[in-house]
Parts: structure tokens; sequence; C-alpha cells
């Protein structure tokens, strides 16, 4: 269609409503909602940001109404036989369906480690469904849920501890370890600050490595995590392993403390 100096005025004129009504919906996101960070984006065009904003609306007005259910009850109370109950086979059609159900109803489940049938059920039936939520209903709005394994848990706490160790992050390092307090080599000899300044000051600071869980064992609330690790100085590539000795955080949820490693006798012996 050829563009006319009145389709021209038309355009315009709906573009001015179009921007009108969304200041008129972030004025409301606002005063009755407390918006205070709006993040908008000077290239976002008005009728995409208006679909935002009409999303960003409804949802507030359903959160501050909405009343908190379980899980159960949001995707129709399924029947959940006992898991004694169930053949095997019965087992894994039983965990498919739970899945299928719960994504019927937009709510989505990752599993994060090495888990079974048996596992992704009891999760399921016995912590998942009973979870208390916000009723909240929004086209293609996802809900999504987290199940970790301890050796999983332990496992990234530990990476995370080995990467501090690499950047020379000593302040990260220390928030792998309850109460700040200094963790023991193999041998069970503390390692001072004193002792990671001296090895710093001979080792480079390490950005990029690659960290591989060899093996985990995971007794209640101890474990111990056998690990390779892996990165490239002066272009050769260089690898060491290392043990961990864990224990489940005092203070935070599903978080690990390092409380022995062999890491720096090992990277002494290195640099």
């Amino acid at each position: 269609m050829q563009m006319t100096p009145e389709n021209q005025w038309i355009d315009d004129v709906r573009l001015q409503i179009q921007v009108a009504l969304n200041d008129s919906r972030r004025d409301i996101l606002r005063e009755q909602f407390g918006m205070l960070h709006e993040h908008r984006s000077p290239d976002l065009p008005p009728e995409v940001e208006s679909g935002w904003l009409n999303y960003i609306l409804e949802f507030e007005r359903q959160f501050e109404n909405a009343p908190r259910i379980t899980v159960r009850a949001r995707v129709g109370e399924p029947a959940s036989p006992p898991i004694d109950a169930l053949s095997s086979d019965e087992l894994v059609t039983a965990v498919d369906a739970l899945l299928d159900l719960l994504a019927t109803h937009y709510i989505a489940v990752e599993f994060l480690g090495d888990v079974d049938y048996e596992t992704v059920y009891r999760y399921l039936t016995e912590e998942l469904l009973d979870e208390m939520i916000d009723d909240i209903r929004l086209p293609e709005t996802w809900l999504h849920f987290i199940y970790a394994t301890d050796e999983y848990n332990a496992q990234t706490w530990v990476e995370q501890f080995v990467s501090a160790i690499f950047r020379h992050d000593l302040e990260y390092a220390q928030l792998c370890v309850d109460d700040d307090q200094l963790w023991a080599d193999s041998s069970g000899r503390l390692t001072m600050i004193a002792d990671l300044v001296t090895l710093w000051a001979r080792m480079p600071i390490i950005d990029s490595i690659t960290f591989e869980a060899i093996d985990a064992k995971i007794a209640g609330d101890t474990g111990q995590i056998l690990s390779r690790i892996t990165w490239l100085t002066d272009g050769t590539m260089q690898n060491i392993e290392a043990s961990f000795m864990v224990y489940r955080s005092r203070y935070l949820d599903e978080a690990w403390s390092i409380e022995q490693t062999s890491l720096i006798d090992e990277l002494r012996r290195v640099f």
C-alpha cells in the first residue's frame, strides 16, 4: 500500500495513542503496585511495550488477590499410589504421567544430579504436590521447581571454591567455608591466609578452568568429593587431582562447606 499523507497522519495518531496508553499503564504500576524500576528500552516498539505492560499489570492484579494453594490443588488433586504398590514399569508410567500433568498446568520441574525414578516419584508425591504457591494463572507463564541431589549441590560448592582459588579471590573462597574458618589440607593442617598469599605470589590468576568430579560420596551431612582440575598455562595443559571433605552448611539451605582439601598442597607442587 502506498503511504499517503493521510495514512501517515493516522499512523502518527495511533502511535501517540499507544504511547499515552503505555504511560498510563506505567502510572498505574507505580501508584498502585509500587513499581520503582521500569527498565525501558528506547528501541522497544510501543506495541511490544504495550504487551509487556499489560502482562505486568495482569500479574500484579492477580498476585495482589491470589489465594495460596498447594500444587496438588492446582493440578486437580491427582491420585498418588504408594510407591511400594507400583511395579518398575508402573513407576515409570506414573512419573511420566505426573510430569505431563504438571506441564499442562505450566509447572516445570528440573532435576539436577543423578536421580532415579523412585527418587523422582517420592519428590513429586511427598514434597512438590504439597508445596504452597500463589494461584496466579497467566497464559504461557510457567512455574519452575528445581530438585538437586546432595551430590550435585556439594560438587557445585566445591567447584565454586576451586574457581575462587584459581582467581585469587579469598573473599569468595571463604564464602564456601562456614564462619570464614580456615580449611585444613590433606594432612589436617590448617591452611593460613598467609599460605595462600605465598602460593598466589608464584601462581598466576587463571580465570578459565575445567572442573570434573571423578567421584562423590555423601552420607547424611558429610561427604567427600574427588575431582580433576584442568587449566591452560602459557600454552601448556596442566591438571591435578584434589580431594575435598565437605559438610552440610549450618547457615545456608542446600549449601556445603569445605572442611578439608588437598587442593592447596597440590597447587604448591605445581607452582
